[in-house]
């Protein structure tokens, strides 16, 4: 059975237009996003225009910096905090891959935490999107009585979590991939919230037996990769990863060829590509949310 991300990417994005109505009828200003990237990627461009759609259609305001040719670091940093730390801007994404030069760990740095809602910091209070998007697809199959209300479906970690990880108990989680974008902020989300998977990679050997073990099988690996023959009955399969082929974007597998094994698989596109922007769209009101109560808090101490 296919799984409708796009169908609950768009619920949750009706609920957070809702929330910023309400918060802008107040008198508050929309949420700002701005989003930097650098040289052209065709992949990027489209993962960019997916994030200015959602963005306007709840209501928030984004902007695109993009360098057309390659900054120093230091200049690029020094943009980087000036964005940061702009009053207006509730939230900002430097879109990865960046060129080599600019690649750095310490860049992250830069961004201050509740601002960062792509989850990459350890010091920020926002759930990596795909992790909240995985956790929203094993909700949804696992608790089918739910599946009509939207906030039913919708994760929230405040009171969810014993109940996925009810929902999941005894399933084994292989998840394939460890990049910065796809396997990694999945493998954060799990580990955080200590439910148990086994990561495999290029240099596990014999993958293909941990995968026919899998109960949920979840692949960010960017290529095809998973094939009928190495899936257990009935297993879920989410593809994180995808590629391009001529002028169509590829998940992890041949969605006709494992249609037959796969008791629930994402397909691609339409999966996990709307569920991971929606989530990035309700960490953004979270930030929202976040520096509105900063600001109160400092008027409040300004008339004190």
């Amino acid at each position: 059975m296919v799984i409708p991300g796009k169908l609950i990417a768009g619920k949750l994005l009706e609920k957070l237009k809702k929330e910023v109505r309400e918060g802008v009828k107040k008198g508050k200003n929309a949420p700002k996003l701005v989003v930097v990237s650098v040289g052209y990627n065709p992949a990027n461009a489209q993962f960019i225009t997916n994030k200015e759609r959602s963005a306007k259609f709840i209501g928030a305001n984004f902007q695109h910096i993009h360098f057309k040719k390659t900054p120093k670091f230091e200049e690029f940093i020094r943009i980087i905090s000036t964005i940061g730390h702009d009053p207006e801007v509730a939230a900002m994404i430097v879109q990865r891959p960046l060129p080599a030069n600019l690649a750095s760990e310490t860049l992250i740095n830069y961004i201050p935490p509740q601002k960062e809602i792509e989850g990459f910091s350890k010091k920020s209070p926002h759930i990596p999107p795909l992790g909240l998007a995985v956790l929203t697809v094993l909700k949804y199959i696992y608790n089918p009585a739910g599946r009509e209300t939207t906030d039913n479906i919708i994760v929230d970690l405040k009171k969810d979590v014993q109940f996925i990880k009810g929902l999941i108990k005894r399933k084994k989680i292989v998840l394939l991939g460890r990049g910065e974008t796809g396997g990694a902020p999945v493998g954060k989300t799990l580990s955080d919230l200590k439910i148990n998977y086994i990561n495999i990679n290029s240099q596990t050997p014999h993958p293909e037996g941990f995968i026919q073990e899998g109960d949920i099988v979840i692949s960010a690996v960017g290529k095809k990769v998973i094939t009928h023959n190495v899936l257990k009955q009935g297993c879920i399969l989410m593809s994180i990863g995808l590629h391009q082929e001529g002028n169509k974007w590829i998940g992890d597998y041949s969605e006709n060829e494992i249609e037959p094994v796969a008791g629930f698989y994402t397909p691609t596109p339409g999966g996990m590509g709307p569920l991971n922007v929606a989530y990035l769209m309700f960490n953004l009101v979270g930030a929202w949310g976040l520096k509105l109560s900063r600001l109160a808090h400092l008027h409040s101490l300004s008339k004190d």
